[in-house]
């Protein structure tokens, strides 16, 4: 007599569509939250950015991580001008550790550095803004400048270098558009 094949029972999963429904609209209702409250935040600081009445609001708001560098940078241009360095110069380098990958805040705060004829500051601000954007010619022309103001004639010589290849690249690259468009 034959024997029936042993049969094994299939390994059966069970899934419970409602439980992985509600918790996936639980995380999305989470997310969305947390995406809200963000905006929100980001919101609020621009807001009270728009509305500096006084130069203690006006440096919380540049140090104000919430702030994006365009803001901070807008903020910075229509409201430090009128103050003095000893003010402007602690305030933009808070504005700087805040966000140290804004350029045209660094760059600012070199400006302002070698207008204060802070050597030191310009030095480590003009390099910063030389790393952060090597092709920058605003970053290369105040690094010059500060090689200038600190009597480094071969770190300026080399700077100037610098931008002469920047410009030289963005010429090339001009004449090349041009050649390919006509």
């Amino acid at each position: 007599p034959e024997t029936p094949a042993r049969v094994r029972p299939e390994a059966t999963v069970e899934v419970k569509p409602a439980r992985t429904l509600v918790k996936a609209f639980t995380a999305s209702i989470v997310l969305a939250l947390l995406g809200g409250w963000a905006v929100w935040s980001q919101i609020q600081a621009i807001e009270r950015v728009r509305n500096v009445a006084s130069a203690d609001v006006l440096f919380a708001a540049l140090a104000d991580p919430m702030t994006p560098c365009a803001v901070r940078m807008e903020l910075a241009n229509s409201s430090l001008p009128g103050l003095p360095l000893r003010e402007v110069v602690p305030a933009i380098r808070a504005a700087v550790a805040v966000d140290p990958r804004c350029p045209p805040v660094i760059n600012l705060q070199s400006s302002v550095a070698l207008a204060a004829g802070a050597v030191w500051l310009a030095d480590e601000s003009t390099s910063l803004g030389t790393t952060l954007d090597p092709q920058a010619v605003a970053s290369w022309a105040l690094r010059k400048k500060y090689f200038d103001l600190a009597g480094d004639a071969a770190g300026a010589a080399g700077a100037q270098a610098q931008l002469d290849r920047i410009n030289q690249a963005a010429a090339d690259a001009a004449a090349a558009t041009a050649a390919s468009a006509g």
